[in-house]
Order: structure tokens, then sequence, then C-alpha cells
């Protein structure tokens, strides 16, 4: 009949996004992003998981409920995720989200050399230095204030280095590999330390995707070399299948974004070589 159509049959493909909409989508996934990245070590600061709790425990959820009570606090913004998604499948938003990042992220290049200036001595009283080890687009220089320093006061030897950065942007760490770069640099750095300040052992603090660079360079590459592992706002147990939703890395490494330039966090998505050599290990 003319003037009318039939309706369109549900191809199973996501619809095309107006501009209007596309570009609040966009503004709200980048804003998770950044929340993402910025919460971990605020909600968790003063909270801590010893070493020997390493076995994988519980499937992480949805995005938002990863953020427990802080979801709530997130108002607008949580519902507005909700609503322009309710089914919960965030990935492509997220994707979008770190295209909007990559730019000031730098093309991937040779790793960055790792500075680790040992300038402390171990105590009777504190015979172990303590490592920290920064999360994603962090460093050492801005982990030693917020996490160091306190630990300097109670007598402690702390040492700060960067961690996964490439060599065109050596301030941005937590970008490469785990496997590849920042697990072999937290190995060098622990052989330098004990070296330098003749302690048989050492502490690591690690938070966000610190935890994990810690975690996996303690069981797998330094299994006798170190004490403890403090976990805080860390990624520590789970598969992630909720929190990264298991198509995200295929989508973001197919536009040369997450495959390219985070490669640290590609390998934190369920199933990696990563993780399987990390939750296979025996408990240290």
């Amino acid at each position: 009949m003319l003037g009318s159509r039939t309706p369109a049959r549900p191809s199973g493909r996501r619809p095309a996004l107006g501009s209007t909409h596309r570009s609040a989508r966009s503004r709200l996934a980048g804003a998770l992003a950044a929340l993402a990245l910025a919460v971990p070590l605020a909600a968790a600061v003063g909270s801590a998981q010893a070493a020997g709790d390493l076995a994988p425990r519980a499937h992480a959820q949805s995005p938002l409920d990863q953020l427990g009570p802080l979801a709530g606090q997130l108002g607008p913004l949580a519902d507005a995720l909700r609503d322009a998604d309710p089914a919960g499948e965030l990935g492509p938003y997220v994707t979008e989200a770190l295209g909007g990042i990559n730019g000031p992220i730098g093309a991937p290049g040779p790793p960055a050399a790792v500075d680790a200036p040992v300038t402390c001595r171990s105590t009777p009283a504190r015979p172990r230095p303590v490592i920290l080890v920064h999360g994603t687009f962090d460093n050492g220089a801005n982990t030693l204030p917020r996490l160091g320093e306190p630990l300097r006061r109670q007598g402690f030897c702390v040492v700060a280095p960067t961690l996964g950065a490439y060599a065109g942007n050596p301030a941005r760490g937590g970008l490469d590999s785990i496997v590849a770069a920042s697990g072999p640099q937290l190995a060098g750095v622990i052989d330098h330390v004990r070296a330098v300040t003749g302690a048989p052992q050492v502490d690591l603090v690690g938070y966000s995707q610190g935890a994990a660079i810690a975690g996996y360079t303690t069981k797998v590459l330094r299994p006798g070399a170190v004490a403890n592992v403090v976990s805080v706002g860390g990624y520590w147990g789970a598969d992630n299948s909720g929190l990264i939703p298991h198509q995200l890395p295929r989508e973001v490494a197919g536009l040369g974004l997450w495959a390219a330039n985070l490669r640290g966090l590609a390998e934190l998505s369920p199933g990696s070589p990563m993780l399987a050599a990390w939750y296979a290990s025996p408990r240290v």
C-alpha cells in the first residue's frame, strides 16, 4: 500500500545511532572510562589483600555493578548509561572512549628505560623494601606522594619505578604488555632493589592494573623474592568476564586501539594467556 512501510526485520545488529545520540553516548563512555581509571585507587585505599590469596574466586558482573556503593554516587551518569543501553552491553561505548584517548597515548614503540633509583636502605625494624606498582596511564613519580610518603614516614624503604611505558612517552606507564614488558621490568627492579639493599625479599604494593602486574610477577617470575603483595583497588582473583565484556578486546583490536596501545589492559580480558599463567602458577 502506497505510503506504508513494512516493519524492518530484526537483524541482530545494533541500529545506527543518530549523530546527537551517538555524541551523547560517546561523552558518557568517555566519562565512564575516565572514572574507571580514577575510581579504583580512591575507592580502596586502606583495604588490602595478602599475596597468599591469589586463587580466582568470583566472576565479575556488570561494569556499574562492579563499582558497588560507588555506583550510587555516580548519579545521573550511571542512570544515563543504563538508559542508553538497558542490556548492559557497554563494549561499543567503551570502544569509543578508548578511541578518544588513543591520540594522547601516542603510537606504541620500543619500551622506555626503567629508572628505579634506590636511595634508602632496609632497617631491622623494616627489613623489606617496598616497591610501588602504579596503574594504567600513571607513573612512579605520581605514585610516590600518594602511597610512598606515608610508608616512608613509617620507616619503610620505598622505590617507585615507572613500568610499561613507551619510549615516545616515558611518563605514561601501564600501557605495554604485562607479560612482555611490565612484568619483566618489575622483576628487574626487584633484583636491583635486593642487590642494592641486601634484603632477601621485598614487598609489593600495586594499585589498579599495578596489582595484576605485581601478582603476575610474584607468581610467575619472582616467586621467592616477594614476601607480600598488597592490592589497592586492583584487579584480583576474578576472570573479568563482566567487567570487560568478551567482545570488547576483539572490537578494539579491530580498530588497532586496544591491541596496539593498551596491551596491558588487553591482557586482563577473559581467557588471556597472562591470566592463565597467573592463575595456573602455584600459590606462594
